[in-house]
C-alpha cells in the first residue's frame, strides 16, 4: 500500500517544507501592486473603490489584483471584493 510519503518521493517532493516556506514568503511587489495593497485590509473592498482610490485605469487595478491573488497577499470574498490575507 502506499502511504503520502512514497507518492511525494516519486514526484521528488521531498523537500514539501522548503515549497510551504516559498509558498508563505511574497514575491517582490511592484509600485502599482504597492499602491493597490495599501487600501487592501481585512474589511472587504470593491475594485471600484480601488480603482477610484488608486487614481490607475480598471485593467490595471484589474491585473494587479490578480497578481496579488497568485503571490497570495489577498483573496477575493465576494464578486469583485478584496480582502488582505
Amino acid at each position: 500500500m502506499l502511504s503520502s510519503k512514497d507518492i511525494l518521493d516519486a514526484l521528488n517532493f521531498g523537500g514539501v517544507p522548503q515549497f510551504e516556506q516559498a509558498r508563505t514568503t511574497l514575491p517582490p511587489i511592484g509600485s502599482d501592486e504597492q499602491a493597490v495593497l495599501e487600501r487592501i485590509s481585512a474589511d472587504p473592498i470593491h475594485v471600484d473603490d480601488l480603482t477610484r482610490l488608486c487614481g490607475l485605469p480598471v485593467s490595471k487595478v484589474a491585473t494587479v489584483l490578480t497578481m496579488l491573488e497568485l503571490k497570495g497577499a489577498i483573496r477575493q470574498v465576494g464578486s469583485m471584493t478584496y480582502v488582505r490575507r
